[in-house]
């Protein structure tokens, strides 16, 4: 950094707001711009002067304070917010995260790790990369479609972008978008999310394997060694997932077994949630309890997408209409059910634009690539006019 970073500090705890500014005072790379004993403090504070990197703690009641603290960031999308805790779960990890926190740190650590996160964050930012989109298949059941549709996906925004677009397999059951297209690594997700030091986008992109040209797979612990396939550390997704932004215009997550909490994490770097379901009594039920786990997890309605894949016009057992009815207020999209060009695609190892690319459900993955692609250009117009 070339310039004197100003930080905003708050706590309650004076002994806290010394040893934080003590801390960073000893860094010639930062200073404190003033301590705040509340969100309402730190709030009117950033009014003033939008700090680049604000410190927060907190405890004693760090529930409470995140809920302040979401709304906050949302306010002040600029600034940098880490936050200390004496504690370090998932559940709090993730709970930071979403409410827009770019690091938890543990107070036990301030002295050793404070201005390293703070450098790392600032630097990231200075870099001026704009960041990529992320979407995130989930499915409601099992053989849905969503690894075929993640594929797809991940496809047809590569052709539309000609930029560099990742397909990450988390199915660590069977490393299904690895096996449907044909590849093989000896690295992947797990290994990425075992590296001590931290994760960039050359981590990434050196981990992953090449699909064609701009367009690679980083493949589920499945996908890389089937026989002993490693459990996935989810204490450092958030950090995979922003590196996965920055070194990539788009990123399609394919996540068809995971749990709500870890579908949560993901849904909240992400700029559409797509839930793939079929239009029977089961998946509606799992899709609809699965919807309202993720509201429930702070992901707002608007970003979650359900997928209703093999749509007939005729012949459902079930309607539609029965299906947006029972999902609230979220709105039903349909991919349509042409199976034997689905089937070739996944027996050729090849997207539907080489084994299909006149099909009707070819065109459905174009339609939905190109709205993905208008948001995601809107989401960069507002950053840039932001900045």
């Amino acid at each position: 950094m070339n310039s004197v970073c100003k930080t905003l500090v708050m706590t309650c705890d004076p002994d806290m707001a010394q040893r934080v500014t003590g801390t960073l005072g000893k860094s010639p790379a930062f200073s404190t711009n003033g301590t705040c004993r509340s969100v309402a403090e730190l709030a009117a504070a950033l009014q003033r002067t939008e700090a680049p990197a604000a410190v927060v703690d907190i405890d004693p009641a760090p529930r409470g304070v995140l809920a302040e603290l979401e709304k906050l960031s949302a306010r002040f999308p600029r600034t940098r917010f880490v936050v200390l805790s004496d504690e370090s779960s998932q559940d709090l990890l993730l709970a930071a995260m979403q409410a827009g926190a770019r690091h938890l740190l543990r107070k036990d650590a301030v002295e050793q790790d404070l201005a390293d996160v703070l450098g790392r964050l600032i630097q990231s930012d200075a870099a001026e990369t704009p960041r990529g989109a992320i979407v995130t298949v989930l499915s409601a059941s099992g053989g849905c479609g969503a690894t075929t549709l993640a594929v797809n996906l991940a496809w047809e925004l590569y052709e539309r972008s000609g930029e560099a677009t990742l397909l990450v397999d988390l199915d660590t059951a069977y490393g299904g978008a690895g096996a449907c297209l044909g590849l093989e690594g000896t690295y992947g997700t797990a290994d990425v999310l075992a590296r001590n030091d931290g994760i960039d986008p050359e981590l990434i992109a050196s981990t992953s394997v090449q699909w064609h040209e701009n367009l690679s797979v980083l493949l589920s612990p499945a996908g890389t060694d089937f026989s002993t396939s490693r459990a996935v550390d989810w204490s450092r997704m958030d950090m995979a997932m922003e590196a996965c932004a920055v070194g990539n215009r788009f990123t399609v997550i394919d996540a068809p077994r995971v749990e709500m909490d870890q579908a949560a994490c993901l849904a909240g770097h992400s700029l559409a949630v797509l839930l793939v379901f079929q239009l029977n009594v089961k998946d509606i039920r799992i899709a609809s309890k699965a919807v309202a786990a993720l509201i429930e997890r702070g992901i707002s309605g608007e970003r979650i997408v359900p997928l209703a894949n093999r749509f007939e016009t005729r012949h459902n057992m079930v309607r539609l209409a029965d299906a947006q009815r029972a999902l609230g207020s979220v709105r039903v999209s349909t991919l349509r059910n042409e199976f034997r060009s689905a089937i070739r695609g996944l027996n050729f190892g090849q997207p539907l634009s080489q084994a299909a690319p006149r099909s009707h459900l070819r065109r459905d993955f174009q339609d939905l690539a190109g709205e993905l692609h208008r948001q995601s250009e809107q989401v960069r117009l507002a950053t840039a006019r932001q900045s």
